[in-house]
């Protein structure tokens, strides 16, 4: 497993994912469901980054199941939040809502407010995608609260961006061009590619302002 997490930040997917099956595998023999899990969880992610969606899909039910047999919570939060994003994938919005809110209680019935602000932003992702944005623009609000708590400066970034997201088409331009420049500030000051992204969306959102 964490073999598999070391090769998949290297963005090596195809040794990544030997890891993570092997690792699986060997954890079902051992009788260790959270290593199980968490290795066809991660099997997922990288599936689905490869757009094998009805794969990755399979292996996040799966990983729920190992989960739920151990009566893990948070893993089987994890595991549902990679499954709403293969929902999204396959533009089920309302599927991806749904397990993105179950993830949300789960998370708040073991009380990891950390774990929480991360599923509010997949929820946030997948309300925006299905036009329900005022309801996004509230959920992104409570992650990026719950963010700058824990001082975590790359998922303040997170939540900024799907603000922003959720604000332009809202009509709200020079509230979403302030959580853009927010967010733009704090992945330049980690050195962090996406900033390139965001200045030019930035741009765009200028000129529309501008145009006014």
């Amino acid at each position: 497993l964490g073999l598999g997490d070391a090769q998949w930040l290297l963005r090596d997917r195809q040794a990544a994912l030997d890891s993570y099956r092997n690792g699986a595998q060997a954890a079902q023999q051992a009788d260790d469901p959270w290593v199980e899990g968490f290795c066809l969880r991660q099997t997922g992610v990288i599936l689905l980054e490869q757009d094998e969606v009805d794969q990755a899909a399979e292996a996040a039910e799966r990983a729920i199941e190992v989960f739920r047999g151990a009566d893990e919570k948070r893993g089987t939060g994890m595991a549902l939040l990679t499954l709403a994003n293969c929902h999204s994938a396959r533009s089920d919005h309302g599927e991806a809502i749904e397990r993105s809110r179950e993830a949300v209680r789960l998370f708040t019935s073991i009380d990891d407010r950390w774990s929480v602000a991360w599923a509010n932003c997949h929820l946030g992702l997948a309300l925006t995608e299905s036009g329900a944005h005022a309801e996004a623009l509230g959920v992104y609000e409570d992650a990026l609260e719950v963010f700058r708590e824990f001082g975590n400066k790359r998922n303040q970034a997170r939540a900024l961006i799907g603000i922003a997201e959720a604000q332009h088409p809202l009509g709200h331009l020079p509230e979403a061009r302030r959580s853009y420049t927010a967010a733009a500030e704090i992945l330049q000051s980690l050195e962090d590619p996406q900033t390139a992204d965001l200045l030019q969306r930035l741009q765009h959102l200028n000129t529309a302002l501008n145009e006014q």
